[in-house]
């Protein structure tokens, strides 16, 4: 009898206890050593393996602070004893998302396509400075000029014929520049700060994507904190940023993000050659309002200045030597957001894009300036038939207007040669439609085409897209795609004295096969096999100088623009990736391609050809979490986030088989014909090791 008394006294004072688990909210994944803390009495815990939790709490009510580094913290209050879900946000995602769970880490991706999302594209976007396309560069299948540029060439394709869009709208040169020529950039213009996951599709493109034939990069920037404020500092090697972000009322955001460069500074100290004074500086800001739980409204704003001043060398420069310049581009996305229903989904988009150069001589006479300007519409509606497969639409309308030009100066009083020069606007329209099936939850078929127009002479042209995917065994599958893309040429193009109207749209065919092997949920074995076809290629073929047969050729600054190129762009990819909220997150590929372009016009048998090997790893960042015990914890992380290359390369730069003598504005051609021309090869191989920066980032939550 005492005995039992004894026990049901221990009973009664026994702490009461919590239990519960805690998952990744995107992926659905259990996180490890997140810390379960109450604040009243200081009591804490830490998830295991499998994210769950036991916390001693007493017998009084307790709020918990579930937190871990690079997820959005979550507060929330208990009495006695209780279960609990929680699913965390990573801390780069819409805070609206966190009803979303996927079915697993790679569920947002294709077979045509390879994904960076949350944390991954803020860590690798770390090199230089703060920029998402150095994180795109470390992706199978991209190779990179330089650590110098932001560019980057698709499977052989350049970066022209990327489509990068950010929020959908297809933008044209979001960079900083020194002039106004996209291949002169040198890091993006806005900051991977702002962006939420970045898709890259590599193979056949699909059909809501338009006047793009080598890929697409699509861009999705994130809402602010709906929690409250929240601010963060990032300094890099090149430049320092920050960002604030907040609540917009009960039913919006907002987000704001700048950054200024110190590279003129750096520069200055460490170069050899003086006057290479770059500056750039740049800021992001978005809101995010729901007007009605159907009804979501954003807008984007982005605006990017940049530099160069090198006066302090104008004794040196010659005539035509560039001292001054600068470059601006403003962008403006307005979207709205409409879903009736859980079946139906809504979009239209509206964006404002404008960018302005100029370039200088010491004298100071210009020389070169250019304005680009564009109002667009996009617009599409998507509708889910339950598990059974799902029909979306759409179309775009673009106005674009284009003004520029080039001069090569002379000593006075001999006037100035014209080198370029254009202007003129041009409209361009389409749409779209694709439907998919699913039979028996083995074998998905997706079907499409999209039709395209021009205001100019260009036929209009149809673009069609087909996959087939089946799930052939246990955690793997086998992917068939194939579709044709079509660009036109710019206005800048159509209406310069180099090119002509009736220009034709570059055409490409492509298509892959993708077999993929799943082990457990966070860890792929995937291997692409492609080819793609390319016609109708824009190029100059008389510009560049030659040296042939003991002959020298001396090129034609003002050879026309022709659609006089053909080629290919075929190879395979093995990519063996983890993606997980715990441990090691990464990957290792292994990628091999063979690029090839034919000139029909100077009948070059061999134009150019690369054949290209590269085994890449990347892996992720390691963070720490340390909490200072006042009511703003200070959240430091420290650590490399790195990407290892080692790329062999062999170019053949050029071979002349048949050279047939022609003449083009006034330049000729003969003495080249029907000679065996030389073939010059070249072999490298390079170890680099891209994303190395050790950065510290300081963050402050304010509840």
């Amino acid at each position: 009898m005492h005995y039992s008394l004894l026990v049901l006294c221990l009973t009664a004072l026994r702490a009461e206890q919590i239990h519960g688990r805690v998952t990744d909210g995107r992926s659905g994944e259990a996180l490890a050593k997140v810390e379960i803390k109450c604040r009243e009495s200081g009591e804490f815990a830490r998830t295991g393996s499998d994210g769950r939790f036991t916390l001693d709490i007493g017998n009084a009510a307790c709020t918990l602070r579930i937190a871990t580094v690079g997820y959005r913290p979550v507060t929330q209050k208990v009495e006695g004893a209780t279960e609990l879900d929680v699913a965390l946000m990573p801390d780069t995602m819409t805070k609206s998302e966190a009803v979303q769970v996927s079915a697993g880490p790679f569920a947002t991706e294709t077979a045509d396509s390879v994904s960076l999302a949350g944390n991954e594209l803020r860590n690798l976007s770390s090199v230089l400075a703060d920029d998402p396309l150095r994180a795109i560069q470390s992706l199978p299948g991209v190779t990179a000029q330089n650590d110098f540029q932001s560019q980057f060439a698709l499977r052989g394709a350049g970066f022209a014929r990327v489509g990068m869009l950010v929020d959908g709208v297809l933008l044209h040169a979001p960079f900083h520049a020194v002039v106004g020529d996209a291949t002169d950039a040198s890091i993006t213009n806005f900051q991977g700060e702002i962006l939420e996951t970045a898709n890259l599709i590599l193979g056949p493109i699909p059909s809501q994507f338009s006047d793009r034939t080598g890929g697409i990069l699509d861009l999705e920037t994130r809402d602010g904190n709906a929690s409250g404020l929240k601010f963060r500092i990032n300094a890099g090697i090149a430049a320092v940023g920050g960002s604030a972000e907040g609540k917009l009322g009960d039913k919006g955001t907002w987000l704001v993000a700048a950054r200024q460069s110190y590279l003129q500074y750096l520069l200055d100290r460490l170069t050899t050659e003086p006057g290479l004074a770059f500056e750039y500086r740049d800021v992001q800001a978005k809101a995010a309002y729901a007007l009605t739980p159907h009804h979501h409204f954003s807008l984007l704003l982005m605006d990017g200045v940049s530099s160069l001043n090198r006066n302090s060398v104008a004794s040196t420069l010659g005539l035509n030597s560039l001292d001054t310049s600068s470059f601006n581009s403003t962008t403006a996305i307005a979207t709205w957001r409409y879903t009736p229903n859980a079946t139906w989904i809504v979009t239209n988009r509206v964006a404002y894009l404008r960018e302005r150069y100029g370039e200088k001589n010491k004298t100071p006479s210009p020389l070169e300036q250019g304005f680009y300007g564009e109002w667009a519409w996009y617009g599409g509606a998507a509708k889910q038939w339950g598990g059974f497969g799902s029909t979306d639409f759409g179309g775009t309308f673009r106005r674009i207007r284009e003004d520029g030009y080039a001069d090569k100066l002379f000593t006075p009083p001999t006037p100035a040669s014209l080198l370029d020069q254009f202007r003129g606007s041009g409209t361009l329209g389409g749409f779209y439609g694709r439907q998919s099936w699913k039979f028996k939850k083995r074998l998905r078929l997706e079907a499409g085409a999209r039709s395209d127009w021009h205001s100019g002479p260009q036929p209009q042209v149809v673009s069609p897209y087909a996959s087939l995917t089946a799930d052939a065994w246990k955690g793997g599958s086998i992917t068939a795609s194939w579709a044709q893309a079509a660009q036109f040429a710019e206005v800048s193009q159509l209406t310069s004295i180099l090119g002509r109207p009736n220009l034709l749209p570059e055409r490409s065919s492509q298509a892959q096969l993708t077999v993929q092997q799943m082990f457990g949920e966070s860890t792929r074995l995937r291997v692409d096999v492609y080819d793609r076809l390319d016609r109708d290629l824009i190029f100059q073929p008389l510009y560049d100088p030659r040296f042939l047969n003991a002959v020298v050729f001396s090129g034609n600054l003002l050879a026309p623009l022709q659609n006089s190129q053909r080629g290919y762009g075929k190879g395979a990819e093995i990519f063996l990736q983890r993606r997980s909220a715990n441990r090691l997150s990464g990957w290792v590929s292994y990628a091999y391609a063979v690029s090839r372009v034919h000139d029909g016009v100077l009948n070059l048998s061999e134009a150019i050809r690369v054949r290209f090997k590269e085994l890449s790893a990347c892996l992720r960042q390691l963070s720490l979490d340390v909490d200072d015990q006042s009511k703003r914890p200070v959240r430091v992380r420290l650590g490399s986030a790195g990407a290892w290359i080692l790329r062999a390369e062999k170019r053949r730069h050029v071979s002349f088989d048949q050279f047939q003598p022609t003449t083009f504005a006034g330049v000729s051609a003969d003495g080249f014909s029907d000679q065996q021309g030389f073939r010059e090869e070249e072999d490298s191989i390079d170890a680099v090791r891209g994303g190395d920066e050790y950065h510290q980032l300081l963050e402050h939550d304010f509840r």
